[in-house]
């Protein structure tokens, strides 16, 4: 590395836990990743009950979706703020596991209990209303039956005076709602009748569901314990739950291998015996945390047993869908996407103390190669700097080094690169991909925004699709103005929603993706450069879709 272009020690800044935002907190509060559950057990039995009975309405089953995911959303809120007022929950430290101890949103005080419980209440009023529609024209007495059982059992969970999960009851009645009574009344509402069937379906997602309960209860045995929450992990203990736990995947298995034999799912169902594997491995991680508390972090960090609901309930979704004919297939396989992505996306920024751009570092080469054009647009931003062979150089954001290609072009042998990212991980491949190009590569390790940058050494800088990301961007502009030299350039490109034309259809999955990154493009980039001291010029491309804006320093 060049001497002018070394970096001091960043002096370290301790960084406080930010209150989570309204929007962040209520998605936590709504506990999506559970909720998704329901919904593969709803769309298995659906799928099989049309396939069965040939009798399908779109307008009841699209009625009967609403219903569920308002009944679920009601009675995980109320779940929520009845297990913290009795003291079942407490607030989550920064980067503490999430899969059990509730979602914190109360007890951090992100959301008052008040506001909590009325929302609640008014999900659901809405479920219910929903729920009277659909007995008189559709479900008859058969979906009020089983809705009033399961709604009953739900509410029960945690609310007084039933307090089911208080009483050693929670973990059997959430296998018998979430698995058979869910499934009957998915069945009844996709085909206007009942069928014992649909109870042989539930069988194998309630069991996984007892699983989870079972390891959530070893997770949480101390703190319900002081709470009075006398859960079955609580009455009878770790040993217990652990050998249950194990017995109730033996009886998923089983319980799958009988429905395949009597014809309830298809034979293609059996593919779901190729997640044994991930069954194994919660098995034996679920005995070695009961014998050793000290690995019980870790078990709920992977969480293999939720792992094993998810992909097992995915897999009988697709080979379901594929019972039907292929417009209704496809129908409903993309009314189950719709659905899902938003369970998905939460469950990909679940992680212990890491970003999403710390656990998903190995994705970024692979998704830059599958797009293509994105390194023509890098290649292009570092470019637009103009003459920089043999000078020191920065990049913001750097990540896995996808830039880097282009910087050996651009500084040659003689220059150097200094690359700011917030993930170690990220820095690490990028410091590899450096020593094979032969390129002088420094590695630091901080938010750009508090990053400490020497006064005019570098002769050009980089931030891709990362202004966006930082949340002191402004700042961050600053910094660069003082780090560039006079006349040194600053390359910002950043994505674009589209305003014109067919493209605009493409706009809300895109802002549902960037929220998965935390992102936000439609930041003012151009002015923030302006405010900071650049002079600037923006360039549009890929018809419109990302924005280069290049900043340079005014000379002295």
């Amino acid at each position: 590395m060049n001497e002018g272009s070394s970096l001091p020690p960043p002096a370290p800044k301790p960084h406080a836990m930010a209150p989570p935002s309204p929007l962040a907190a209520w998605v936590a509060a709504l506990r999506l990743e559970y909720q998704g559950d329901n919904l593969l057990t709803w769309f298995v039995a659906s799928a099989l009950a049309i396939a069965t009975d040939g009798r399908f309405d779109w307008q009841w089953f699209v009625l009967g979706l609403l219903m569920l995911i308002c009944a679920q959303a009601a009675l995980e809120l109320l779940d929520g703020y009845y297990d913290f007022i009795q003291g079942a929950h407490a607030a989550k430290a920064e980067g503490e596991q999430v899969w059990s101890g509730g979602s914190g949103a109360l007890a951090s005080g992100a959301l008052q209990p008040r506001q909590v419980k009325r929302v609640a209440w008014v999900l659901g009023l809405t479920a219910g209303a929903l729920f009277a529609v659909m007995c008189v024209g559709r479900t008859g007495w058969w979906g009020f039956g089983i809705g009033v059982a399961g709604a009953l059992a739900g509410a029960g969970w945690a609310m007084p005076p039933f307090k089911l999960s208080y009483r050693g009851l929670g973990e059997v009645t959430v296998a018998v709602v979430a698995g058979p009574l869910l499934a009957a009344q998915a069945w009844v509402v996709a085909s206007g009748r009942f069928d014992v069937r649909a109870l042989w379906v539930g069988v194998p997602f309630g069991l996984l569901e007892l699983a989870m309960a079972l390891v959530h209860g070893m997770a949480d045995r101390l703190r319900d314990a002081q709470a009075g929450k006398r859960t079955l992990v609580v009455r009878l203990g770790d040993a217990f739950a652990a050998r249950a736990h194990v017995a109730t995947l033996v009886a998923v298995y089983a319980a799958l291998a009988a429905s395949i034999v009597v014809g309830v799912l298809p034979r293609a169902a059996a593919v779901a015996f190729a997640m044994v594997p991930l069954a194994w491995h919660s098995a034996r991680s679920a005995l070695a945390a009961a014998a050793d508390r000290s690995r019980l972090p870790a078990l709920m960090d992977h969480f293999p047993a939720y792992r094993l609901h998810a992909l097992t309930g995915l897999t009988l979704v697709i080979v379901s869908a594929l019972q039907l004919p292929r417009a209704t297939g496809a129908a409903l396989g993309l009314a189950f996407v719709g659905c899902y992505a938003p369970v998905a996306l939460t469950l990909l920024r679940r992680g212990r103390g890491q970003s999403i751009y710390e656990r998903f570092a190995t994705l970024y080469d692979p998704v830059s190669r599958l797009l293509g054009y994105e390194a023509t647009l890098r290649r292009r931003a570092v470019m637009s700097l103009g003459a920089i062979e043999g000078q020191p150089v920065l990049d913001v954001g750097c990540g896995t080094g996808l830039s880097l290609p282009d910087w050996w072009v651009a500084v040659g042998p003689r220059g150097s690169v200094v690359g700011i990212d917030p993930s170690g991980r990220s820095l690490s491949l990028a410091t590899q991909k450096a020593e094979r190009l032969g390129l002088a590569f420094e590695a630091r390790q901080l938010d750009a925004a508090v990053c400490p940058l020497p006064d005019g050494r570098f002769a050009g800088a980089i931030a891709i699709f990362a202004l966006s990301v930082i949340p002191d961007w402004q700042q961050a502009l600053s910094s660069l103005h003082r780090a560039l030299r006079p006349g040194a350039a600053v390359a910002v490109l950043e994505q674009r929603y589209a305003t014109l034309g067919v493209a605009r259809l493409a706009n809300p999955m895109a802002r549902l993706f960037n929220r998965f990154l935390e992102a936000d493009p439609t930041r003012d980039f151009e002015g923030a450069m302006r405010a900071a001291g650049f002079e600037t010029r923006t360039e549009l491309l890929l018809g419109g879709l990302y924005a280069l804006h290049v900043g340079t320093r005014r000379p002295a």
